[in-house]
């Protein structure tokens, strides 16, 4: 008989994991169930959604899908390198000796959506004939963690709730997690929960580009402008030929919470970022101020399940700082880790759930303090940290076997664990932790 699965949040990790559950033959039964809309209907707000980057190790999580690696560089824009540009209007480039593949964060949920209903049918009015059900604007009110039930409210309509019974329940529902809430009432469940000093906004751009541009403004790179009170403003085009991006700024001390007007924004970038100044319009600098500053919750836990029958993963589970593009690939691998234990110990859920705990735990962790730590806002040692992987990545080509690669190169390689990168860079990232926006040189 199917187990069946419920997975909580309708982002990029419960989907994939939803792909690798329906693949096990019959094994499993996946309910998935989202309290926003489906994103393939509405029109998605520009303030909510944001590129993201894939590397290795979250192309290789989508290879174990047939055709859905393709689906998504289909879709996607690859960048060779990033692009520093300076006060004095110079440019330092930087090139990757692999490309990351970027896309808007909703682009890849409509891609694991159409893939996944493709595959499996799914209609909430048939349930019991389908493996697969999506349930939209569902919203999880309760989960008792002893019986195997969670209660949902549908939010489009005025019906009581509902109780449904699982056999596995996995929070895949973000930083703010409910599912991870409840594991708060289990015996010895450690939660950390940290916002992290910066806030961000997106930006968004017109789609009209000049040639001039263009090349300027290269479009197979990630285009960076570092200002002097630690704000950082990352811009690259999407596959639509449009520019997005964000500008992330220390919560007390930044010029972008100072801005009261359209002109104040668009003479702030003209300032700092030529380029994207001279490219947003008048009402481009009108949407920035009214987006909200949005805020980052990282989390670390002790454990990622419950028994048999509960799991964690990606931001519910190790919820991090965007600096190092490691949030949505950390998630994907998630899925393609615990569908290998699920290999590993033939579909038992007790093995399973308590080993994906065992060998997570570093690597999340790492990868929680490598993004939060390692690019520090103080000029000065963001000065020495540039001059450190230069120096890395030369004595990694020469001596690969006995010089660690650097950083971005490290974190790129899915066969590196994030656990073996964060011994390698735990002095630096004591060293940032310890440095304040005081210290600005």
């Amino acid at each position: 008989m199917s187990k069946r699965v419920l997975i909580i949040g309708a982002g990029p990790s419960g989907l994939l994991l939803a792909h690798y559950l329906l693949a096990r033959q019959q094994k499993y039964q996946v309910d998935i169930y989202e309290r926003r809309n489906d994103p393939r209907t509405i029109s998605i707000s520009r303030s909510r959604t944001f590129p993201v980057a894939l590397n290795d190790r979250g192309m290789n999580a989508l290879k174990g899908i047939p055709g859905l690696k393709e689906a998504v560089i289909d879709v996607s824009v690859q960048m060779r390198g990033s692009v520093i540009h300076e006060p004095n209007g110079k440019q330092r480039k930087i090139l990757r000796a692999k490309p990351l593949y970027t896309l808007d964060r909703t682009e890849l949920t409509k891609v694991l959506l159409d893939s996944l209903e493709q595959r499996y049918s799914c209609n909430e009015h048939q349930q019991s004939q389908n493996r697969l059900n999506i349930y939209f604007q569902h919203s999880c009110t309760q989960i008792d963690l002893k019986r195997n039930q969670a209660t949902f409210s549908r939010l489009d309509s005025a019906e009581s709730e509902s109780t449904v019974t699982y056999d596995l329940i996995i929070g895949a529902d973000g930083a703010k997690s409910t599912v991870r809430k409840h594991f708060l009432d289990t015996e010895l469940f450690e939660l950390e929960q940290k916002y992290i000093d910066n806030d961000y906004k997106s930006i968004h751009l017109p789609s009209t580009v000049s040639e001039k541009f263009q090349i300027a403004l290269e479009r197979d790179c990630i285009h960076s402008w570092r200002l002097d009170d630690g704000s950082v403003i990352l811009l690259l085009y999407q596959s639509d030929g449009k520019m997005s991006g964000v500008i992330h700024f220390p919560r007390d001390k930044s010029q972008v919470t100072e801005l009261k007007t359209a002109a104040e924004v668009k003479q702030f970038f003209e300032q700092n970022a030529p380029a994207v100044g001279q490219l947003m319009n008048e009402s481009e600098a009108a949407a920035f101020l009214d987006k909200p500053v949005a805020n980052v919750l990282t989390i670390k836990c002790n454990r990622y399940h419950y028994h048999d029958s509960a799991l964690l993963i990606g931001d519910a589970a190790h919820a991090v700082s965007p600096s190092l593009g490691q949030g949505c690939n950390s998630a994907l691998e998630d899925a393609v880790i615990f569908n290998r234990l699920l290999d590993e110990y033939q579909d038992n859920l007790q093995s399973a759930l308590e080993q994906f705990t065992a060998s997570r735990l570093t690597d999340a962790r790492a990868v929680v303090e490598l993004s939060n730590y390692t690019l520090p806002l103080a000029k000065s040692l963001f000065v020495e940290f540039i001059l450190r992987q230069r120096i890395a990545k030369i004595m990694h080509r020469l001596f690969p076997q006995r010089f660690f690669p650097p950083l971005f190169d490290a974190l790129y390689e899915s066969s590196i664990p994030y656990g073996k990168i964060g011994e390698k860079y735990q002095g630096w990232c004591s060293r940032v932790k310890k440095s304040s926006v005081a210290d600005y040189s």
